[in-house]
């Protein structure tokens, strides 16, 4: 059978293929007690990383948890409401799970349990992790000793719009605080950054704001020695 005859075979049993995940009707548990599913995330992980959701599955209005339960782990695309199963687990003795997810867009997630002889179904709150931009200082170099010229090269991952704006900021121990030193539109994925500043042996950052469907990026500080004749 082809790819796409067999596309239609799965349409027709009821499931529907969208965005790569199996959106499949939900069997209803045949029992009659009342069960609830949690689910928690983090508020934010950075592109490519791995980030852990967990839960717990009960009975409603106790403190019994259900152990060796299968609950499936659902995303769709974040605000459009279209969930599919993309991954599924069985709970520990303690009635909890865990699923890892990579960041690499902007997804609703939502645990689901099926049910069971006794249990009815239960959905989990929604979670919303963001996932920010990476970035990253790629160099840093004194460009004009007589002048203090100093100039940073950052890029991010995914690339920024172009004319997005990146931040260099410096960390001052006096204040304990990041302070921004200047600023440089992004082309391609990469932003260069000019400054003027004195001698100096201190910590640089770079940042930027969110632009959808990503949140905002801040780079690992690096040290930088800027010396002026």
């Amino acid at each position: 059978m082809t790819r796409v005859g067999k596309m239609i075979a799965t349409v027709a049993a009821g499931a529907v293929a969208v965005g790569g995940l199996v959106m499949v009707p939900s069997a209803q548990g045949a029992g009659s007690v009342r069960s609830s599913v949690s689910l928690a995330a983090p508020a934010s992980g950075v592109y490519g990383s791995t980030i852990k959701l967990t839960g717990t599955v009960w009975r409603t209005g106790t403190t019994t948890k259900l152990p060796g339960a299968t609950v499936y782990l659902q995303r769709s695309v974040r605000g459009q409401n279209r969930y599919g199963n993309l991954t599924s687990t069985r709970t520990t003795s303690t009635g909890t799970f865990a699923f890892s997810v990579t960041q690499v867009s902007a997804y609703d997630y939502r645990a689901y349990y099926p049910g069971s002889a006794t249990y009815t179904r239960a959905y989990s709150p929604v979670r919303y992790p963001v996932t920010n931009r990476y970035l990253a200082i790629e160099s840093m170099s004194t460009t004009d000793a007589d002048l203090g010229k100093l100039r940073a090269i950052g890029k991010s991952v995914p690339s920024l719009p172009d004319g997005s704006m990146v931040y260099l900021q410096r960390y001052s121990t006096d204040t304990r605080a990041w302070t921004t030193v200047a600023g440089g539109k992004s082309t391609a994925g990469r932003a260069t950054i000019d400054a003027t500043r004195p001698g100096s042996n201190d910590t640089y950052r770079l940042v930027t704001g969110s632009y959808w469907p990503y949140g905002p990026g801040t780079s690992t500080a690096r040290q930088f020695a800027h010396y002026v004749w």
